[in-house]
């Protein structure tokens, strides 16, 4: 994927108004800037959430009832890519693991790169 990511180039927007320039701006135009900063870091934060959540929901879906209920994004991620390195989804399953990976390839394409996906 390229970079840099939506999500690096909206922190470096919200860095940038808040420690470049806000500093040199007086009055209500410093307020709004330092505004513009604090909105984007919500959006920034609501964005990590919601991709979060989207992720592990696909995963466990695509593992059921073998996933425990505390098992984190990050062991879920960790034990899908184990398992295909060991080959657990040749098969029966190989299709939905399939879909899933080109599901988040193509979200990621129509950000990074919608021409691909048409041509």
């Amino acid at each position: 994927m390229t970079r840099p990511h939506a999500r690096e180039l909206l922190d470096i927007t919200r860095e940038t108004l808040r420690d470049a320039v806000a500093p040199h701006v007086e009055g209500p135009l410093r307020y709004q800037v330092l505004m513009a900063a604090n909105a984007l870091a919500i959006a920034l934060r609501e964005l990590d959430a919601h991709a979060s959540v989207e992720r592990e929901h696909d995963l466990r879906g695509l593992y059921g009832d073998s996933v425990a209920a505390d098992e984190s994004l990050d062991e879920l991620e960790r034990r899908l890519a184990l398992d295909i390195r060991r080959g657990e989804f040749d098969g029966a399953l190989e299709h939905g693991v399939r879909a899933l990976l080109r599901a988040r390839v193509e979200s990621a394409l129509a950000v990074s790169n919608p021409k691909r996906l048409t041509g």
